[in-house]
């Protein structure tokens, strides 16, 4: 049994430059003077992970697995908790919102 190398490390690639691009855009990486800088580089987590562009991935996300469901090419189980950590993680800040009784993100 040989296993194909190629498409792992096109992966690794492809995650280290995304990564390195982070960082590199990230406001604490082009000399911000803030006095919380573990906050400040979550809020800018938070932003990335919410913001405009990753909802639209994650739109799109949610139509590739409808159109592999559709199509057979998917099982359910299998889409399921796609969809499911999707939804998780745009919900996020209204679930904890929730739990906590005010708005707590503290992120502008």
């Amino acid at each position: 049994m040989r296993y194909d190398y190629k498409g792992n490390l096109l992966l690794r690639v492809l995650l280290f430059v995304l990564l390195s691009f982070w960082i590199a855009t990230s406001a604490n990486a082009m000399g911000s003077t803030a006095s919380d800088v573990i906050g400040n580089s979550l809020c800018v987590l938070i932003h990335n992970l919410t913001g405009a562009t990753a909802k639209a991935i994650g739109v799109l996300g949610i139509i590739i697995v409808a159109i592999g469901i559709m199509t057979g090419k998917m099982k359910h189980w299998t889409a399921l908790p796609t969809i499911i950590g999707i939804f998780v993680l745009f919900g996020s800040s209204t679930l904890i919102t929730y739990m906590a009784g005010v708005d707590v993100s503290g992120c502008s």
